[in-house]
């Protein structure tokens, strides 16, 4: 009878008689294997390794400041909303399955991912109807989420990309006095990000942060320190736009070729007229330089400050103004209707201008059609070419902010920034190279 166990035996010897009798074909053989799986492997090693975003490693920031920045900043990385925007611009769903909106934008319907806790989303958006506007927030019979609005808005979907839900990229693992990391959400049903860790180091003075950057022990920071060799000094816009405005329905600005004479710093007639501005930084230093320029041109300017609060609850909602130079902020949803459209010129709109335009009402309409940020930022740039060329305003700067990172640092565009701290919103989508 076959002895089972002293099989391997028996087959071990065999395969060595084998082996010695074929020694030179299996060689050729493994070295045909060798190159195959080498030329294999390195296809697979390139692909992944092509300057796209990888998968791994840490980010380290180094802030000045304290507790309330670095909560800021956990709330980018530790929550979600129902959507996030990719670096391209568009909206993309992260915890929503699909959605639809009715055509008068006054109901949207969401279907939740399964893994999603339908009940905790419910709870955090009643909870937040400030943000949403007069509205009421339910699951209908099909355990859908529905957001029934009083009034229509477009930019919902947007609004809800704010970082509300306990999805987000990371979870705080670990906290003392001076460092704060965050590591992958290990939550089902999360956004997932490309970095490993996050990991914020807190410096007492502007010195000891610079040193730390100087000895590459941090990542990156905000550009209040000079940036050091192999670190790079990045940029990125603000929604918000200090401009002139011409109040079309005051003397001497319904005429237009005063106001085109004014844009285009051409010779100006000597008609008197006055100039608003808030008595702070940097609107304050604008009007002067403006001013300056202006009366180079022979126009007959006065400037006049007035406290800030005056200016945006008394001069601009009550139109009382012949030029004002104001700050313009469009939000992170990147919506101007408020300010340009012709149906806002009456309060509580802010049309302070009074222009009433078929065609600065069809761009800001195309605008709001579009769930792309990049499209809208495109179509705001065009729409202030339009209110230029037809006298309206004067765009005199738009707001940036700027943050020091290491060159190997990728940080895509955070399309929803209102401030610095704001860059985080794109964090699921920064990488190593």
């Amino acid at each position: 009878m076959d002895n089972f166990l002293a099989r391997p035996k028996r087959y071990v010897t065999r395969v060595g008689q084998l082996i010695g009798q074929y020694e030179k074909v299996i060689l050729a053989l493994l070295a045909v294997v060798i190159v195959i799986s080498g030329t294999f492997w390195y296809r697979q090693f390139t692909k992944g390794h092509d300057g796209g975003p990888t998968v791994g490693g840490s980010y380290v920031e180094g802030i000045l400041g304290g507790e309330e920045e670095i909560q800021q900043i956990a709330t980018r990385l530790t929550k979600v909303g129902l959507f996030s925007v990719e670096p391209n611009g568009k909206l993309k769903p992260v915890l929503v399955r699909e959605w639809r909106v009715n055509p008068e934008k006054t109901e949207y319907v969401f279907v939740l991912n399964s893994q999603v806790d339908k009940n905790e989303i419910l709870t955090v958006l009643q909870n937040s109807l400030e943000l949403l506007g007069p509205s009421a927030v339910s699951l209908n019979d099909q355990d859908e989420l529905v957001v029934a609005l009083d009034e229509p808005n477009p930019n919902l979907p947007f609004t809800l990309a704010q970082p509300l839900f306990d999805y987000g990229p990371y979870k705080l693992s670990k906290a003392t006095e001076k460092t704060t990391i965050f590591s992958r959400n290990p939550r089902e049903g999360s956004l997932q990000p490309y970095l490993n860790k996050v990991i914020i180091h807190t410096y007492a003075t502007k010195e000891l942060l610079q040193q730390a950057l100087s000895k590459r022990k941090i990542s990156g920071s905000e550009s209040n320190v000079t940036a050091p060799d192999r670190y790079i000094l990045q940029s990125f816009e603000l929604p918000r736009y200090y401009a002139v405005m011409f109040n079309l329905n005051k003397s001497p600005f319904r005429d237009g070729a005063m106001r085109r004479a004014l844009i285009d710093e051409t010779a100006v007639a000597n008609t008197p007229f006055t100039l608003i501005v808030a008595d702070q930084e940097p609107n304050k230093s604008l009007a002067q330089d403006l001013v300056k320029r202006w009366q180079a041109q022979g126009a007959n300017v006065t400037l006049e400050t007035k406290p800030l609060e005056e200016v945006q609850e008394k001069v601009g909602p009550s139109r009382n103004f012949q030029a004002l130079l104001t700050g313009i902020d469009y939000g992170s949803e990147l919506d101007p209707y408020y300010v340009w459209h012709s149906s806002q010129i009456r309060p509580p709109g802010n049309n302070f201008t009074g222009v009433k335009s078929g065609t600065v009402d069809q761009q800001i309409e195309a605008i709001r059609a579009s769930l792309d940020l990049s499209e809208r930022s495109k179509l705001i740039k065009s729409l202030h070419e339009t209110l230029n060329r037809e006298g309206v305003a004067l765009f005199v700067r738009q707001e940036t902010g700027s943050f020091i990172a290491e060159a190997d640092v990728v940080v895509p565009t955070p399309w929803m920034a209102q401030n610095v701290i704001d860059r985080y919103r794109s964090i699921a989508y920064w990488y190593l190279k």
